[in-house]
């Protein structure tokens, strides 16, 4: 499942009610340019060293660490925004990888946090 929330988002909480329902959280900082996001993500992760930085190695890296997991997990993109402002395609690009690797694995939470959202 991909949720999206704003700037009022309790970080703290969000990550204490995952880890009380048994996922493992990792916090992804957004960064302004398609690589670097890609690269943070693989950092945050765990990712090995010649994963790519494209979409597709981004989804097949996901894919390989969930299938492989020993339970679920919660990815939170934090500040998603700065992606967004600058590379939209880019940003669309990333949420569709979550969306879809979310709903192929059960009880994977991905949180996407627009922080210049304040609704």
């Amino acid at each position: 499942m991909i949720r999206f929330v704003t700037s009022h988002v309790d970080l703290t909480g969000l990550i204490a009610d995952a880890r009380e329902e048994g996922r493992t959280v990792c916090r992804i900082e957004g960064l302004a340019a398609k690589g670097a996001t890609i690269a943070a993500f693989g950092s945050a992760l765990g990712f090995p060293s010649w994963s790519g930085h494209s979409l597709d190695a981004l989804a097949d890296s996901l894919s390989d660490l969930l299938a492989g997991a020993p339970g679920p997990y919660e990815i939170i993109w934090d500040h998603s925004e700065r992606l967004r402002d600058a590379d939209p395609t880019a940003y669309e690009g990333i949420i569709e990888v979550l969306t879809d690797v979310a709903a192929g694995h059960d009880g994977t939470q991905v949180t996407v946090i627009d922080r210049a959202l304040g609704g």
